[in-house]
């Protein structure tokens, strides 16, 4: 058995917030498809934000809200967000990305989809 001791430390209100959201793609997986996008805490405060995807067609009509589980982002590190696009119909939409770190913490990015 082995132990760790982990200490995070936010000093007051000092430090920067930010996210950078990159490769955004569609994969399968055991029969589902997952959007998948890497989101990298490039700012001096960690966040655990709760990561959605908001579809829309090319005509900007609403499909819908998807979500994923919130995961905790230390500076300096990144992780890969999945969501399940359940049974979205087959076709090209424009997507909103966003992560919301809590409070005035709301990061997004503007994605194009084209699922299969």
């Amino acid at each position: 058995m082995r132990y760790g001791v982990q200490v995070i430390t936010q000093i007051g209100n000092t430090g920067r917030y930010n996210l950078i959201f990159t490769n955004p793609r569609i994969i399968k997986n055991d029969g589902r498809r997952i959007f998948e996008i890497d989101v990298e805490n490039d700012g001096e405060r960690w966040l655990r934000p709760l990561v959605w995807l908001e579809l829309y067609t090319k005509a900007g009509q609403p499909i819908g809200r998807l979500q994923s589980s919130a995961k905790r982002l230390f500076p300096g590190t990144s992780e890969r967000f999945g969501i399940d696009l359940g049974d979205t119909p087959v076709g090209s939409y424009l997507g909103l990305v966003a992560a919301d770190g809590t409070g005035d913490n709301l990061f997004g990015a503007n994605v194009e989809l084209e699922i299969e």
